[in-house]
């Protein structure tokens, strides 16, 4: 159930991006950094404690369906 409110994010008008999704934001150079940073600071904070213990949703999944690299281990 995480990884797909997740993944649902890539769908979701974020207004850090205009109003625009991530799918749409990455297709252009800076909407791709601002979602790469958001995707960089969501996971930093998951890391920091903000899911529950053992649970932690896949971003590379989220990347692939942005097209991004995969963050690097």
């Amino acid at each position: 159930m995480i990884q797909k409110q997740v993944e649902d994010w890539v769908h979701q008008k974020i207004p850090a991006l205009g109003g625009r999704t991530p799918l749409q934001a990455v297709r252009d150079p800076d909407g791709r950094e601002i979602v790469e940073s958001l995707l960089w600071d969501w996971e930093r904070h998951t890391d920091e404690g903000a899911c529950q213990p053992g649970i932690r949703p896949d971003f590379n999944a989220v990347r692939k369906l942005l097209s991004l690299a995969p963050a690097a281990s």
